[in-house]
């Protein structure tokens, strides 16, 4: 496992910026060091035979404790690959600021989650259940007076540092860039037609879509400029990334970034020519997460053709092409080529991309266990078809 050698490279140094993202091809988790060891993290996913996670583990290995070092979470959406095991992340950071979407924090969305939790007429995955601990820590903070919470939308300040406070001296802010208010509006509406009802027959609840309320975020660390997409998609013309292109286009939110953490997972619904026009410096070290459900996977040909046609330096987290298939019987072998039966494992090795960098310094990017550039992706997907 690619964790193993964290224990051997260390931590960052106090004056690095380091930015870690995790993507096991079903999950996202984003880590960022900011300075003089002071951490926030993105989302929560998990890996196959890592306890726990992936950010706590992470911490672990580096010799941090997290509940000393973190200082904000942020939950971007409610989507299960991005929320599975965060509310165990924030049990073990109690003094880390929790930070979700505001349309999170609605009345309609609170009552939806409650019914969820009661009322087995849906079947909605792990984000009921995470969601549900989350907001009852969240009234346990309130309660006791304890002001560690915030909602986020668009132009919303998460959290800023001044320089002379980090050991690299220059100042650090996090904005929030979404959702907008019209996008909070909307999501409670679709919220409201899938609310489950007492005699309604048991199904799966999918998650609303298009994505227009994920938290996208800019990172200001003096220098270091990173763009974090989360899984915020295009809608129509007020929503979504053009609600954000159109609000920096009005102000505009910051520098341009270096860094660009691609938007759900490469998909094409995610992809808008404006933001690397508008918000990202030309050639940027831009890095994605795939996704793998079943037959559905991220990106498409089309998505990794539109990211490494705007940059050189495009990264996955996993190659997400899956192990060997194990050896089989010739009588199975047989049967299978003659039927056109192609079979692959769908447990991929894990990986993840990590950036360093000082003031004044190009990033340096490692790439651990299956991560890769991402021009290897569909020649390795396809290997991996064909072995």
């Amino acid at each position: 496992m690619p964790f193993s050698e964290l224990a051997k490279i260390g931590p960052p140094a106090p004056d690095e910026v380091e930015v870690t993202i995790f993507g096991p091809n079903f999950g996202e988790c984003i880590i960022v060091h900011f300075g003089s060891g002071r951490w926030f993290v993105i989302d929560s996913c998990s890996y196959s035979g890592v306890p726990g996670p992936a950010a706590l583990h992470y911490f672990k290995q580096l010799g941090l404790d997290a509940s000393a070092v973190v200082e904000r979470i942020i939950v971007t959406h409610w989507h299960d690959d991005h929320c599975k095991g965060v509310s165990e992340l924030v049990a073990a950071c109690p003094n880390a600021s929790i930070w979700i979407a505001s349309a999170l924090t609605s009345h309609e969305f609170v009552r939806f989650v409650q019914r969820l939790s009661k009322n087995k007429t849906a079947v909605a995955g792990h984000k009921a259940g995470e969601f549900s601990r989350i907001l009852a820590e969240l009234l346990k903070r309130k309660k006791a007076g304890l002001p560690t919470y915030g909602v986020a939308s668009q132009n919303m300040l998460v959290h800023q540092v001044a320089g002379p406070q980090l050991a690299h001296g220059a100042p650090f802010r996090l904005l929030a860039l979404s959702p907008s208010h019209g996008d909070h509006l909307d999501f409670v509406s679709r919220i409201a037609a899938q609310m489950p009802s007492v005699g309604k027959q048991k199904g799966s609840l999918g998650s609303p879509s298009p994505n227009e309320i994920s938290i996208a975020s800019l990172v200001e660390i003096g220098d270091a400029v990173l763009l974090l997409g989360a899984d915020l998609e295009n809608s129509k013309a007020s929503s979504g990334w053009q609600a954000v292109v159109s609000a920096n286009t009005a102000s505009p939110f910051g520098a341009k970034a270096q860094v660009y953490k691609v938007p759900h997972h490469g998909s094409m619904t995610g992809h808008n020519p404006d933001v690397w026009q508008d918000m990202v410096e030309a050639n940027p070290i831009a890095v994605l997460t795939p996704w793998r459900r079943g037959r559905g996977r991220l990106p498409s040909r089309d998505g990794v053709k539109a990211i490494t046609g705007l940059t050189k330096r495009a990264f996955a987290t996993s190659d997400e092409g899956g192990s060997r298939p194990k050896k089989r019987h010739a009588s199975v072998q047989t049967f299978l080529r003659t039927n056109n039966i192609r079979v692959h494992s769908l447990q991929a090795e894990s990986g993840f991309v990590r950036l360093r960098k000082r003031q004044g310094q190009d990033w340096a990017v490692e790439l651990f266990g299956a991560a890769c550039r991402l021009n290897e992706l569909l020649r390795r997907r396809g290997s991996a078809k064909t072995s």
